[in-house]
């Protein structure tokens, strides 16, 4: 059901928020389907999962599709399979070929050889299903299947752009500022944590850049523990007594340092709950002078990566509860 908060914004409410007791708690909007029926992500997961058609690359010189139809006694009529070949989002080559499957049978589709493209780059084979003509429930050009591949990249060397001009590190009482250009970054001294960047003078962060440690809890989780009568052992119960839930961060180093060719920003926080240490996140940025800003995390309890030149971070691997 639609609620509205003081500010007139909408939300959805559900077990709990009206003081209902019982509720189902978390049994609540978990369908395909939001209230509204607009589609739920999981959505898009289940139609990936169940499609009538199966793909496999087959191995070898040649490039070689096999279509498997798990149709029980439908004979594809109404079906063209497309495929296009793209490096870094950009299509190299394409193509198309009717399907004709028996029920429950197999068509091995070969492909021409595809062009050596001149540059390295991510390449990505995408072969998707679709119906040339409508039906009772869908429309003309309805995607009823998909499947994609990487496949191996051309190996190249880059050669190294000219170097523009160094960013420029401003310190203030309580913050550190990096500029570059059109670009502009703004760190907390205080508190450690980068709270804006701008482009253009246009702010792009709606909160400061901080570590976060949990998630929204799964029925896994939570297991067999009630609202009214906790399980002790439940995951969500060892999270919350573990202090996961509040753990608050103390900043134990904010350095800058102006090199060359780039800005280091350099920090580190302990997590702590009730006068315990759970984590330590040490962090480096690094702003270079072509504007770009790599990340690397590390520290103890939890192993980070960052990858170069992403826009996320990746947390890989926890060393304890």
């Amino acid at each position: 059901m639609i609620k509205y908060d003081a500010d007139g914004k909408p939300w959805s409410a559900y077990g709990g928020d009206f003081g209902d007791t019982p509720n189902d708690r978390q049994f609540c909007m978990n369908g395909m389907v939001f209230a509204d029926r607009t589609p739920h992500p999981a959505l898009y997961e289940a139609k990936h999962v169940q499609q009538f058609f199966q793909f496999r690359l087959l191995p070898g010189e040649e490039r070689r599709i096999e279509v498997q139809s798990e149709y029980l006694f439908r004979h594809s009529d109404n079906e063209i399979l497309r495929w296009m070949l793209a490096q870094e989002g950009n299509q190299l080559a394409s193509g198309e070929v009717v399907l004709d499957i028996a029920p429950q049978g197999r068509q091995i589709i070969l492909l021409p050889a595809f062009p050596q493209p001149e540059t390295a780059g991510q390449l990505w084979l995408t072969v998707r299903v679709e119906q040339p003509l409508a039906t009772s429930w869908s429309e003309d050009g309805h995607i009823s299947a998909w499947q994609q591949w990487p496949l191996e990249e051309k190996l190249c060397v880059s050669k190294p752009t000219r170097a523009s001009v160094a960013p420029v590190l401003t310190m203030r009482d309580g913050e550190f500022c990096v500029t570059q250009g059109n670009l502009r970054w703004q760190f907390c001294r205080q508190q450690g944590w980068l709270t804006q960047f701008w482009r253009d003078d246009e702010a792009q962060l709606l909160t400061p850049l901080i570590d976060q440690f949990t998630r929204a809890p799964l029925d896994n989780d939570i297991g067999v523990s009630e609202a009214t009568r906790i399980d002790p052992n439940a995951w969500v119960e060892r999270w919350k007594a573990a202090g996961h839930y509040c753990a608050e961060p103390a900043l134990l180093l904010c350095d800058a340092d102006e090199l060359a060719d780039a800005v280091l920003i350099t920090t580190a926080h302990a997590w702590q709950y009730q006068g315990a240490t759970l984590f330590i996140s040490r962090k480096t940025y690094r702003i270079d002078d072509h504007g770009e800003m790599q990340i690397d995390i590390g520290g103890g309890g939890c192993q980070w990566n960052a990858v170069p030149g992403a826009d996320w971070l990746e947390l890989s691997t926890c060393a304890g509860e």
